[in-house]
């Protein structure tokens, strides 16, 4: 539970700036004050020189203060860390100008031997002191210099010896006018104590012990809590109350795409609790599109600015809009608001910068756990259910968009061999749909690239990764180039010996990957690999042929059991049962028995299409001799069929789905031409070429019918070549053989071309 007990507040923005201006008016009192006093106790040239070059560089160093604290702050601040490191460097070195001048004053103010000097040296000392306190106000906290802060002490060592400087001339000034050295010695060290003491307070100041307060509150209290979400009005309340800004919102992206939603409000400004803000408009939507700090002191000249209300009640004048994000990933906005202009300073940036970025640590952790639940219950739901290949990917997609803020999917289906079978599934909306509506086929492209070295990429800075930002020397920018990609995250879906597919996730804003991400996605490529194998080739790979020495093949045919007898029991119901009896199908007493008939259909049906026990780690010639060995003569006790093989080792390469395929093709044919064709001899051809798979099978049996292809059966051959065509992008062909006999299959499937083939 976040606490406001502390009474210790920051001092308001107005009084700030007040407080600011009455300092420096007091200055350049105490220089004129000490100018006038000064001049009758020079009695020497050098004396006269040192109170003139005192006198020009005081005046120097607080005109600069003036002209700064009177000229009116810009309408947008320079947030570049650069940029203010100048500035205050050159602050720095002024004042180091100054603090010596004031050395060679109280030296020759102490060296004139007249009465009044004492007075006068020690109000120089005095002033000195208050000098030395602005100087290492800004030394401290603005001036970044590497080489000193390299050691832990390295910082107060310095000022310590700044401050024994500083007593040490102190003592040169007073030796000569105070007679007592015990006197002069004392007023020396007090000087260098409270020289230090300056020091300490600097390092203390009231307003580092209230942010720091805020800062700590906040990582006790949200860092680790599992419903940071659940306390907005808390932490707005903790931040706008303790540093004492008027109006303090957090807005989270809202359900409603495109919109950023009110979560948490304080201050006296209208009640906005659960409206929701336009992402592409306003300093809050740039600033959440863009991940900038935006830090407007006057919104009247700011030219995206969005009027929450209409514009004649909207009294904003000043706004910062500070991300809240972690690695890049952004989770909502902390927008601070004024009824002022000019309010805001690079102080106040730094400091909500420290606390948007705790907001955002603490936000990562609870949408990290939201996530994983979220993943898994998709895992769960698809793994569930029996989908199509393109239904699984939408379900990933419109997750990926939700949950981890990608903006374009893409998804490229592969044959088994790797090539792309057809243009992408794309989620998201793009800039030029047209270039995507055809399968890439440039063997040196991108995508070509990826495949053939198949690991997952994660690219933060795409703009800068050559192999994502290049231009083709033939065509149009890369798709990153053309869509605005800053951060892309490419997945291989399979392994390389089984492609299925390649997913792309772009992000148009620039982000990094985390562990996190990187293990759920690619446990979800897997998880994606299992379903999709399962079902994009069960049906055509596995189920779909017979083995012949079974015996079961020709049953089927022979007793009309290929498709089952559910349906055509119903007819016969129809038919008989309904008239005779009246009653219902289960009242007749066929369902049963029919189920139990197309139970041991399905039975034989998994004998008939098991695959051959060793397939998975025998070579693919192996397995086809043994496959023709076990088929039947053609004729009743005549000779088996003569079998030839051919068969590239190239082809051992491939992955198991791609020799499956071929292996699917190639029986079958055989299949047909002892069963139909009453062939004596079979000639197997199998060859890789350079992008792709040649198969041809010839047969010397009988010739194919001319109405074979119109009566073409659900698991025949010519049902497996439009498979084969429509899921691995082949090319098939059969016709009759040379002279009028036997019969040519031939099927080219295209595969990823090797960068060196053996």
């Amino acid at each position: 539970m976040l606490t406001n007990e502390d009474p210790l507040r920051a001092p308001s923005i107005g009084l700030r700036l007040a407080a600011k201006r009455v300092r420096v008016l007091m200055f350049i009192i105490c220089v004129f004050v000490i100018g006038y006093i000064s001049w009758p106790t020079i009695r020497s040239q050098w004396g006269a020189i040192a109170l003139w070059w005192w006198v020009s560089v005081n005046a120097l160093a607080w005109g600069w203060e003036v002209r700064h604290l009177v000229r009116r702050n810009p309408a947008i601040l320079n947030t570049s860390e650069l940029v203010v490191q100048n500035r205050y460097r050159t602050r720095v070195g002024i004042f180091w100008f100054v603090i010596f001048a004031n050395f060679g004053l109280m030296l020759s103010v102490g060296n004139s031997n007249l009465d009044q000097a004492g007075i006068v040296t020690l109000m120089v000392i005095l002033y000195n002191l208050f000098t030395l306190a602005w100087l290492e106000y800004d030394a401290l906290r603005w001036f970044r210099w590497p080489k000193i802060e390299k050691w832990f002490f390295a910082t107060t060592i310095f000022w310590a010896s700044v401050a024994v400087l500083f007593g040490f001339v102190v003592y040169m000034s007073l030796r000569n006018i105070v007679e007592d050295p015990l006197l002069v010695l004392g007023i020396a060290v007090m000087a260098t104590a409270i020289a230090a003491i300056v020091f300490i307070m600097q390092r203390l100041e009231v307003e580092d012990h209230v942010q720091a307060g805020v800062i700590r509150n906040l990582s006790n209290n949200i860092l680790g809590v599992s419903q940071t979400s659940e306390q907005w009005n808390e932490i707005v309340q903790l931040i706008g109350d303790r540093l004492r800004y008027k109006r303090v919102y957090i807005l989270e992206p809202s359900l409603e795409e495109g919109k950023l939603k009110i979560v948490g409000q304080y201050g006296d400004g209208p009640d906005f609790m659960g409206k929701d803000i336009p992402v592409d408009l306003g300093i809050t939507g740039r600033s959440f599109r863009t991940g900038e700090i935006l830090a407007w002191n006057d919104t009247r000249k700011c030219e995206y600015y969005y009027h929450w209300l209409d514009e004649s009640s909207d009294d904003t004048k000043s706004e910062i809009a500070i991300p809240i994000q972690y690695l890049g990933i952004p989770y909502g906005i902390l927008d601070i608001q004024d009824t002022q202009t000019g309010v805001f300073s690079r102080q106040d940036i730094r400091s909500l910068e420290v606390i948007a970025r705790i907001l955002g640590a603490a936000l990562s952790a609870q949408k990290s756990d939201i996530l994983v639940d979220d993943a898994y219950s998709l895992w769960e739901e698809l793994s569930r259910e029996s989908h199509k290949e393109e239904d699984i990917f939408r379900e990933f997609a419109r997750f990926a968009k939700r949950k981890l803020g990608a903006d374009i999917i893409g998804y490229y289906p592969l044959s088994p061999a790797g090539y792309p079978i057809s243009a992408p599934f794309i989620e998201g909306k793009l800039n030029d749909p047209e270039r995507m509506k055809s399968p890439i086929s440039r063997p040196d492209s991108l995508l070509f690239r990826l495949i053939r070295e198949w690991r997952p990429q994660f690219i933060e800075t795409a703009d800068e990764n050559p192999l994502f930002s290049g231009y083709d020397d033939k065509g149009p920018a890369h798709f990153s180039v053309r869509e605005n990609v800053k951060s892309v995250c490419f997945l291989p879906i399979g392994t390389p010996k089984e492609r299925l597919g390649a997913m792309f996730l772009n992000f148009r804003q620039a982000r990094k990957f985390d562990g996190l991400f990187k293990f759920m996605v690619l446990n979800f490529s897997q998880t994606f690999a299992m379903l999709a194998i399962r079902n994009r080739y069960r049906a055509i790979l596995i189920e779909g042929y017979g083995r012949p020495e079974l015996g079961i093949h020709n049953l089927f045919s022979r007793y009309g059991l290929k498709i089952g007898v559910v349906d055509e029991g119903a007819k016969i119901f129809e038919n008989s049962c309904r008239q005779i009896e009246g009653g219902n199908f289960s009242d007749c007493g066929m369902l049963e028995l029919l189920r139990r008939v197309d139970s041991f259909i399905y039975a034989a049906n998994m004998v008939d299409a098991s695959i051959p026990p060793l397939f998975w780690r025998q070579e693919l010639r192996s397995e086809l001799e043994e496959y023709a060995s076990t088929l039947p003569p053609s004729q009743e006790r005549g000779p088996k069929p003569s079998t030839s093989f051919d068969i590239d080792p190239k082809i051992e390469r491939e992955g198991v789905w791609a020799k499956l395929a071929i292996y699917r093709v190639i029986t079958e044919a055989m299949n047909n031409a002892v069963f139909h064709g009453a062939t004596k001899e079979i000639a197997v051809k199998a060859e890789r070429k350079s992008h792709g798979i040649w198969v041809q099978i010839v047969n010397d049996g009988n010739p194919l019918e001319d109405f074979a292809k119109d009566r073409k059966s659900r698991r025949g051959i010519f049902s497996l070549l439009i498979e084969l065509e429509e899921r691995f992008s082949a090319k098939t062909k059969i016709q009759r053989g040379q002279e009028g006999k036997g019969t040519i299959v031939e099927v080219s499937i295209p595969v990823i071309p090797l960068m060196r083939e053996a």
